[in-house]
C-alpha cells in the first residue's frame, strides 16, 4: 500500500501579503479592542480626542467647500485660528473618503477608525521597509510587530497627528528604491509620503526630514547619484517651497503673539534620563549587544547599520530635551544645568521653537531601534531558532503591554438640547460659560467636548481649545471667571463680537460645590450669577434647557 506524499503548502506572493496584513490586523484589533467595540463613545484621550476629532472634521469640511481652511469657527474674533493647532489636512482627506462610504459616521468614530487604520498602515509600511532591507520570514513579521507597538511610539496613541507616522518608513522605502532603480514613480511616492506628514502636522514633517537627512548623509554610495540627479533636486526644492508656503501663516501667528515655546517649556516637556532604562530601551540595547557581539562584522555591515544607529541616537538624545534631568529634576553642576544637544538645536533649527512636547522625538528611536536589530539579526551567528525565539518573546510582550497600557476614555457625544435652541437663533457668535483654560484642571477639557457640539449649534465660538491660547484671551477668561456678569465682562464680550451667551449653570454648580479655586479666584456661585443676569436690562433670556440657558446680548429687548 503506497503512502501519499504531503506536499508543503506553498503560498503565492499575494497570499503571503494577505497573511501579513491579516496578522497585523489581528494584532491591531487585539490592542485596540476597547476602542474597536465602542467606536462612537470611547477614545484614547478625554481632552485631545474631542479636539482632534473636531479639527479633522473642520479639515474635511474645507475639502467639501463648507469651511475656510485657516479660519475655523472658534476663538472669535482672532484670525487664522487654525494656526493655534495642527492642520490635519491628511486626516481630513481620509475623513472625506470615509464619510463618502459611511455618511453617518461620527467625529469620534472617524478618529478612532484612523487610529486603528494608522496602526495597521504603520505595521505594513515598516514590514515593507524591513523586507527591503533583507528581512525575511518570521523575523520580519516579529520585528514589524515590535516596531508598531513599541512604547517609544505607542505612547502617542493619544495624539492622532503624532501617531500617524506610517509615511516616514514609507518615505525611506521609496527613496531607497529610487536611488537603486531611478524610477520616477518612487520619487513621486517619496514626495507624497512627505506631503502626507507635512499637511497633517509640522512636527511629524520634521521627523520625516530628520530621518531622510540622516539616511542620505550616512549613505555615501548614493552621493554620486544624488549630486547629479536633477529630479531629486527639483523635488527637494518644490517640497521646500510648498512647506514654507503652507506654514507661512503659522510663522506669522508666532510673530504676532510671540507664541514660540520657551526653552524652559522644552525642558519641562522632555524625558528625564531615567527613561533610558525603561524596559523597552533596555530590551533593545540588550538584544543589540547580544547580536552585535555575535555578528560577522564588515565594512558593509557597519555602513548598513550606520543610518539606523544614528536615527536611534538622535531620537534618544533629542527626547531628553535641552538639559539633563533625573526623576523630573534638572541636574545641576556648580548651580548650572547640564546642557544637552537639543539646546543647540532649539536656537539653530528654524521652527523647532514651536514644538512643546520634546518627548515625541522618541518616535525616531522607535523607528531606528527595530531596523538596527533586524540588520544585526541577519549577521549574528546565533542559531536562527534562538534568535527568532528572542524576537517572539519581545513581540508578544510588546503587544500585551500595549493592550494593557491603552488609555480609554468615555466621551459624551450626545448633543445637549440647548445647542439646537442656539441653532434656531439668528445671532452668529456665541460664548459658552464657564470658559476654561488649560491650567484649570480638572475642568480644562470641557472646551474640547464643547467643540463636538459646535456643528449642531451652527455658531462661531468665542471659546476654543488648543495647545496655544492668545495671552489676551487667557486674561479675558480669568476676568470672566472672577467677575461675570458685571459691566466690564459684558462690555468685553460685546467688544469681541459676542452676540449669544450660553451659560452652563450645572457646570458652574459642579465647580462651586467642589470648592474649586483658580489662582486666587474662588469658583462663583451659580445662583448669584443667575440672579445678576435676571436683574440686567441689557441681557435678554431666550430660553433654558435642563441646567443651561441662552441669553442675547444684542437683540432688541422689546422685540417679541
Amino acid at each position: 500500500m503506497s503512502r501519499k506524499k504531503h506536499r508543503p503548502l506553498v503560498l503565492s506572493q499575494w497570499q503571503k501579503r494577505a497573511v501579513v496584513v491579516l496578522f497585523g490586523l489581528l494584532c491591531t484589533i487585539f490592542v485596540f479592542w476597547p476602542i474597536v467595540t465602542n467606536m462612537v463613545t470611547k477614545t484614547t484621550s478625554s481632552i485631545d480626542g474631542p479636539l482632534i476629532a473636531w479639527l479633522v472634521n473642520h479639515a474635511a469640511e474645507w475639502y467639501r467647500g463648507k469651511a475656510v481652511l485657516f479660519s475655523p469657527p472658534f476663538f472669535y474674533p482672532y484670525k487664522n485660528t487654525l494656526t493655534f493647532s495642527d492642520p490635519f489636512l491628511s486626516s481630513g482627506l481620509v475623513a472625506v473618503l470615509v464619510g463618502a462610504a459611511l455618511p453617518s459616521i461620527s467625529m469620534i468614530a472617524q478618529i478612532n477608525l484612523q487610529l486603528v487604520g494608522g496602526t495597521l498602515l504603520y505595521f505594513v509600511a515598516i514590514y515593507w521597509l524591513i523586507r527591503e532591507l533583507g528581512g525575511r520570514g518570521a523575523a520580519a513579521l516579529l520585528i514589524a510587530t515590535i516596531a508598531t507597538f513599541l512604547p517609544l511610539r505607542f505612547v502617542y496613541v493619544v495624539h492622532l497627528h503624532t501617531y500617524l507616522t506610517f509615511a516616514i518608513p514609507l518615505g525611506v522605502l521609496f527613496l531607497h528604491r529610487y536611488f537603486r532603480q531611478q524610477k520616477l514613480l518612487y520619487l513621486i511616492g517619496f514626495s507624497m509620503a512627505y506631503l502626507f506628514q507635512l499637511f497633517n502636522a509640522p512636527m511629524t514633517a520634521y521627523f520625516f526630514v530628520a530621518t531622510i537627512l540622516i539616511y542620505v548623509f550616512s549613505q555615501k554610495t548614493i552621493w554620486p547619484t544624488l549630486l547629479v540627479d536633477k529630479r531629486s533636486w527639483a523635488a527637494a526644492i518644490l517640497l521646500g517651497v510648498i512647506s514654507v508656503a503652507f506654514y507661512l501663516p503659522y510663522w506669522q501667528q508666532a510673530a504676532q503673539f510671540h507664541s514660540e515655546r520657551t526653552i524652559r517649556d522644552a525642558a519641562h516637556f522632555s524625558y528625564a534620563v531615567n527613561r533610558l532604562w525603561g524596559w523597552d530601551i533596555v530590551a533593545f540595547v540588550g538584544i543589540f549587544v547580544l547580536f552585535f557581539l555575535t555578528s560577522r562584522k564588515s565594512r558593509r555591515t557597519v555602513a548598513t547599520l550606520l543610518p539606523w544607529v544614528l536615527v536611534t541616537l538622535v531620537g534618544l538624545v533629542a527626547m531628553l530635551g535641552p538639559v539633563l534631568k533625573f526623576d523630573l529634576e534638572t541636574v545641576k553642576v556648580f548651580g548650572l544645568p547640564v546642557p544637552l544637544p537639543y539646546a543647540i538645536a532649539y536656537y539653530v533649527i528654524p521652527g523647532i521653537k514651536a514644538f512643546r512636547s520634546v518627548t515625541r522625538w522618541s518616535i525616531l528611536a522607535a523607528l531606528g531601534f527595530p531596523l538596527v536589530v533586524l540588520l544585526l539579526y541577519q549577521t549574528s551567528r546565533i542559531k536562527r531558532e534562538v534568535k527568532t525565539t528572542i524576537l517572539l518573546i519581545l513581540a508578544v510582550s510588546t503587544v500585551i503591554i500595549a493592550r494593557q497600557s491603552l488609555p480609554v476614555f468615555t466621551i459624551d457625544t450626545h448633543v445637549p438640547e440647548i445647542y439646537q435652541l442656539a441653532a434656531e437663533q439668528p445671532e452668529k457668535v456665541m460664548a459658552i460659560l464657564p470658559a476654561t483654560v488649560w491650567s484649570m484642571a480638572p475642568y480644562d477639557g470641557r472646551e474640547s467636548v464643547r467643540l463636538l457640539y459646535q456643528p449642531a449649534s451652527q455658531k462661531v465660538y468665542y471659546n476654543g481649545a488648543s495647545g496655544f491660547l492668545p495671552p489676551t484671551r487667557a486674561e479675558e477668561i480669568h476676568q470672566l471667571f472672577r467677575s461675570f456678569p458685571d459691566d466690564d465682562t459684558l462690555k468685553m464680550l460685546k467688544t469681541n463680537g459676542v452676540e449669544l451667551l450660553l451659560v452652563e449653570y450645572g457646570q458652574y454648580q459642579q465647580i462651586f460645590s467642589a470648592g474649586f479655586i483658580f489662582g486666587d479666584i474662588q469658583a462663583p456661585d451659580p445662583d448669584i450669577i443667575k440672579s445678576k443676569l435676571e436683574q440686567r436690562t441689557d441681557v435678554r433670556l431666550i430660553g433654558c434647557r435642563q441646567s443651561r440657558c441662552i441669553y442675547s446680548l444684542t437683540r432688541n429687548l422689546d422685540a417679541p
